[in-house]
């Protein structure tokens, strides 16, 4: 397991590894920066954020997600209830080329996510989750 630090982009994190979230020059985006995970308190200052220690069973050794720049893939769970909320958002998408193209990140987590998860994730219950706080 990485050592813990704050997250310049969370003041109020906990968070595992380095966060660079930077594209390289292929188009490739580590899986285990651009993943946040929040668990979601009533008293927002008890908020809990953190990123994965390892998502190479969902994305490959390499831990990489292809075709996108800026990308945030944002769990977010209500503490008292885990009622959840999937949120991805980028920058930039790269466009196809021959056989080539960005990874569909939905259809990747889609089959490691419970289905209820997978359920409010494909009909992007966002604004729902959050009054349900």
């Amino acid at each position: 397991m990485a050592d813990s630090e704050d997250c310049r982009s969370c003041s109020r994190s906990v968070r595992v590894g380095r966060h660079t979230n930077k594209i390289n020059s292929i188009g490739s985006t580590n899986a285990n920066e651009a993943i946040q995970i929040t668990l979601n308190h009533r008293e927002k200052s008890r908020d809990v954020h953190f990123h994965p220690g390892f998502t190479y069973p969902i994305f490959g050794e390499e831990e990489s997600i292809f075709g996108y720049k800026d990308l945030k893939i944002k769990f977010d769970y209500a503490a008292d209830t885990l009622k959840s909320n999937v949120t991805i958002t980028w920058d930039e998408k790269y466009d196809p080329v021959g056989d080539t193209e960005a990874d569909n990140i939905r259809e990747i987590l889609a089959d490691f996510l419970p289905r209820m998860i997978a359920q409010t994730f494909a009909n992007g219950a966002a604004k729902e989750f959050r009054q349900s706080l």
